[in-house]
């Protein structure tokens, strides 16, 4: 196809030099990609590998790339993987044949960039065209993570979510490998001691709280600080417990109302989902996709409501087929339990069967 003249060289009324440029912008915004400046389809190198360790290290691949200009609301680079609109590396993992019998497999993908004006996404996309994650936090980089991926070649594209300029960009794929601790031995003899007590935090008082603990040292604590007070709080430690440190939202622990029970699920690549009661009426709900670094408040509202659980059914380490339930006693007027679940990674909780059950009871 010829290409389109630039509007100075087109011929005739002004009417006709504008319709093609407005029809054109139309079609792309349209589409929810509107490329403003640049392209680029690869990454220097465009394709690299990767062993996964069979013992205990750390390997480390680095490459760069830059990101065209444009916009993408979606947060999600998968379907411009190997276009103009995206930057694309391939990078192919290889796993030993029983490498994960004596191994965890860590790996995070990270792309970094100096340009803060500039907001992009790195998302990863498996063998077969399924997803590992996208990362979309708004801040000069972003991080993927996933457990004992399988081997194959895997996209990791980086595209921009509002970008007025082509932006460089730095990537790396890291792979940390843990030994599996082997199971204690049976019986009494198991030596299972504690430390003595510490204070996760001198000045909030909560009651009932929760414990959950990650597959890589992260312990977290919540508690909620009455119905009066609408606030719950949430904490995090990395050193087994030793030092603590407040998580949640910025403005507020619980992100939004609460001050009744709270509650923790942590998927298998540490993405954190949490919630909290609403007098009885409904149920914050927050979610992390850093380790507990950040949040993002979300709602599971169903009214009569009362001591929640969540738990994640989580079988590829990611978002992909990730289902994260949220259930509760009905309160007061109702009686027995709803089950509530969410397949967008935590952003919505729904009946699971809306049509023949749209109370979710169970």
């Amino acid at each position: 196809m010829a290409r389109p003249a630039p509007v100075s060289e087109l011929r005739g009324p002004a009417t006709f030099r504008v319709i093609p440029i407005l029809a054109l912008l139309t079609a792309l915004a349209v589409a929810g990609y509107l490329i403003l400046a640049g392209a680029s389809k690869a990454s220097t190198p465009p394709a690299s590998s990767v062993t996964v360790p069979s013992g205990v290290a750390t390997v480390t691949d680095t490459w760069t790339g830059t990101i065209p200009a444009g916009t993408n609301a979606s947060s999600n680079c998968g379907p411009f993987a190997d276009t103009a609109t995206a930057d694309t590396h391939t990078e192919t993992i290889n796993v030993p044949a029983g490498a994960y019998d004596s191994v965890q497999a860590n790996f995070t993908f990270s792309i970094a960039w100096n340009n803060g004006d500039n907001d992009e996404i790195l998302t990863v996309v498996g063998p077969g065209g399924v997803p590992v994650g996208s990362s979309d936090g708004g801040t000069p980089s972003e991080t993927v993570r996933g457990t004992n991926l399988a081997a194959g070649a895997y996209k990791v594209v980086a595209c921009p979510f509002l970008a007025t300029s082509a932006q460089p960009y730095t990537a790396t794929l890291t792979i940390q490998t843990l030994a599996l601790e082997p199971p204690p031995p049976p019986g009494p003899s198991r030596g299972i001691t504690f430390d003595h007590a510490n204070w996760n935090d001198p000045i909030r008082m909560v009651g009932e709280p929760d414990i959950q603990i990650d597959n890589h040292y992260g312990n977290y604590v919540s508690g909620p600080g009455g119905s009066t007070t609408q606030a719950s709080w949430f904490w995090k430690s990395e050193d087994h417990g030793i030092q603590w440190h407040l998580i949640g939202c910025p403005t507020k622990s619980n992100c939004q109302n609460g001050g009744g029970d709270t509650e923790i699920t942590i998927a298998k690549n540490r993405d954190v989902f949490a919630s909290d009661l609403q007098t009885l009426q409904c149920n914050s709900t927050f979610r992390s996709y850093d380790e507990g670094k950040t949040f993002i408040p979300g709602e599971g509202c169903f009214p009569e409501t009362d001591r929640q659980w969540m738990g994640v059914f989580d079988p590829t380490s990611s978002a992909a087929g990730r289902r994260v339930y949220l259930a509760a006693n009905h309160a007061e007027v109702l009686s027995g339990c709803y089950m509530l679940v969410s397949t967008d990674n935590g952003v919505t909780y729904l009946p699971p069967d809306p049509t023949n059950n749209p109370t979710a009871d169970i």
